[in-house]
């Protein structure tokens, strides 16, 4: 799963790479596009981090599932990248536990992608035993977050995809 997203964001990356961070594809409408306003973005993280620090991360987690569950899929997983963002940037590693598979895992991507950019890669083994003890052996999602934080770590050249397939050989699910 690891080498798959590696791969997958590789080619995305060389075949797109002026593409915006925050532009979906809809499902049903590979023709259109959805762009997210940044200021609106802005202004839903800045809530976002007042209510971890109000509520606790827990249950900011739970209230942010609750009020995006109805929005559009590409809002969710930007939004869910977000908060994976800043629960690493509130609670460390100790954020992971928090995390877990809702709008297709989006809160790993970037959760991942801050914990390996702040470690390096010799935080692979950890996180993957983290994504095991949560989703079992083969709870592939939470190891494609992992693969997320690995590209974007090694970046999205040839030789940014050479040295982010060798680390996925760190986890469990490469």
């Amino acid at each position: 799963i690891c080498i798959l997203v590696v791969v997958v964001g590789w080619l995305s990356y060389v075949q797109f790479p002026d593409a915006p961070i925050f532009a979906f594809i809809h499902p049903q409408k590979k023709s259109k596009t959805m762009k997210v306003d940044v200021s609106s973005v802005l202004a839903q993280k800045k809530e976002l981090v007042e209510l971890i620090e109000d509520e606790g991360p827990q249950q900011a987690y739970e209230v942010f599932l609750e009020s995006y569950r109805a929005s559009h899929f590409g809002i969710q997983h930007t939004m869910a990248h977000i908060m994976g963002e800043l629960l690493f940037e509130t609670q460390g590693l100790e954020g992971l536990k928090i995390c877990d598979s809702s709008f297709a895992f989006g809160c790993y991507h970037s959760f991942f992608g801050r914990a390996v950019a702040e470690h390096g890669i010799s935080i692979l083994p950890r996180l993957d035993r983290a994504c095991i003890e949560k989703f079992g052996p083969l709870g592939s999602g939470c190891q494609h977050g992992i693969g997320h934080g690995v590209i974007e770590y090694f970046g999205h050249d040839e030789a940014g995809l050479i040295g982010a397939l060798d680390a996925c050989k760190d986890t469990t699910q490469a």
